[in-house]
């Protein structure tokens, strides 16, 4: 499609095949600012969760990173603000940073110090090291 980060062409959004967001154009390129602004059940987390590949495109087209959403999971991280977890799982900040080195350890590979440095490193970098 394009050389942005994050692109779609006359892109429609929704589930079970039924759109809720229709004709999205929008290209985000290196060093751009993208606000998504609207009432409750709008569309918002709907577009974001068919950009790190958890819903289909229903109708358009979309990419993320030059290929289509979910096809780079190592780069492309989606958290949610009320995750189905938060009632049963108990999390601190550093466990929800860490989960982002999950594409990287793969399935049954344990966290070891470079992975620990690595979160740590992220969390003071973006201050939520005094969480």
């Amino acid at each position: 499609m394009t050389d942005a980060l994050l692109a779609a062409h006359h892109a429609t959004v929704g589930y079970d095949g039924h759109g809720v967001v229709h004709a999205v154009d929008v290209r985000v390129g290196p060093g751009d600012l993208l606000v998504l602004m609207g009432t409750n059940g709008s569309g918002k987390s709907t577009l974001l969760k068919t950009f790190a590949g958890l819903l289909p495109v229903v109708d358009g087209t979309a990419e993320v990173l030059g290929a289509a959403p979910g096809r780079r999971p190592a780069d492309v991280a989606y958290l949610p603000q009320h995750p189905g977890s938060l009632d049963t799982l108990p999390l601190r900040v550093r466990d929800v940073v860490a989960m982002g080195r999950f594409a990287n350890l793969g399935l049954l590979r344990r966290f070891g110090r470079d992975a620990q440095r690595i979160v740590a490193d992220a969390m003071e970098r973006t201050g939520a090291d005094v969480c």
